[in-house]
């Protein structure tokens, strides 16, 4: 009996110990634009770090493949005050300011 609350007790420590596993799984494509930057490791282990995080909050399988430069997207140069941008231009770009206001 006490070999058994044992092996039941090392397999709940066991289970409140590890990683919750993710159903989301995003994977980053750096281009030339990031990985021939000085700081080219924290930048793609901070943007990995924000991918995992977020990736915890949503239980659907789901598999995404997301670019990641600096200073334009799909070779269209973003303007100084734009935040980010996506190939698909279903709503433009937003500076920093209009991201602040819509939060």
């Amino acid at each position: 009996m006490t070999k058994l609350i044992f092996t039941s007790s090392a397999l709940i420590v066991g289970m409140m110990l590890a990683a919750p596993a993710t159903a989301l799984v995003i994977t980053p494509v750096f281009d030339q634009s990031i990985t021939s930057m000085a700081n080219s490791s924290a930048i793609q282990a901070a943007f990995i770090a924000v991918a995992k995080d977020y990736a915890q909050s949503f239980s659907s399988s789901a598999n995404v493949r997301i670019g990641v430069s600096w200073g334009s997207v799909g070779g269209q140069v973003l303007p100084s005050n734009a935040v980010g941008a996506s190939l698909n231009n279903l709503y433009g770009y937003y500076s920093y300011s209009q991201v602040k206001t819509m939060l």
